[in-house]
């Protein structure tokens, strides 16, 4: 079921945005970090992200596609995957809708899958060359699959979402993304914090930390997650 529903979510996203005539073009970023270590331990670890924006009037579209990777003495430590689109649509210079789509894939969170899909509205609060700060807040639908039981669940959810960017210098962003979905039987945080230099032309380096935190897991499985990585970074 989950897999229909994310395929349906794609194919809906991909089959709006074919008949859009864009005068801004499509922008985006490629993420790529790689790590292996030999010697008393063998050590692997690979984080991939593609991030793309189109901005099209009054709409705006927003997709990312994540995958970690790690093994220690050729043991999986570590195996994610992830999906995001939102779309919105502006009401005023400064407020919006929204259509919001998340779903994960993690090994070692104690769900098979999480999915989440959402609407609501949200507010450009400062939006200028310097910096962007963004809230929203909506309905939705959260899908998810416990890995020990097999057992499928879904609870209806608030979304609240806050996103900060701003420019250090010219040559260094910082931003702050934070997520949250409330439910009756899972609260899922996510917080990620970014700090992006360029080296040369499209080309970047980017440190971020990411700590992730569901309320409900199985027995034997932490509740908190946190990711730092180190990755190259060209935008196009």
């Amino acid at each position: 079921m989950h897999k229909k529903m994310a395929a349906a979510v794609i194919s809906g996203l991909m089959l709006a945005n074919a008949g859009l005539v864009t005068a801004d073009p499509l922008k985006g970023d490629g993420e790529l970090g790689y790590t292996s270590t030999t010697g008393n331990t063998h050590n692997k670890n690979l984080n991939a992200k593609l991030s793309l924006s189109k901005k099209d009037g009054l709409w705006r579209h927003k997709g990312k596609l994540e995958a970690l990777g790690s093994t220690t003495d050729s043991v999986t430590t570590a195996e994610r995957y992830l999906l995001t689109a939102k779309t919105t649509r502006d009401f005023t210079e400064k407020s919006y809708g929204f259509g919001d789509f998340r779903y994960e894939n993690d090994r070692f969170s104690g769900y098979d899958y999480q999915a989440t899909l959402a609407g609501g509205v949200g507010k450009r609060f400062i939006e200028d060359a310097v910096q962007t700060v963004d809230a929203s807040a909506g309905l939705g639908i959260n899908s998810n699959q416990n890995s020990v039981t097999g057992k499928s669940e879904q609870q209806g959810i608030l979304m609240l979402k806050g996103n900060y960017l701003r420019n250090v210098s010219p040559s260094a962003v910082f931003t702050e993304d934070l997520s949250v979905e409330s439910g009756s039987k899972n609260t899922y945080v996510e917080s990620v914090t970014g700090l992006k230099m360029t080296i040369i032309g499209a080309l970047a380096s980017k440190l971020s930390f990411t700590i992730k935190r569901n309320s409900s897991v199985p027995a034997g499985t932490s509740k908190t997650d946190t990711l730092s990585a180190v990755t190259l970074v060209y935008s196009f």
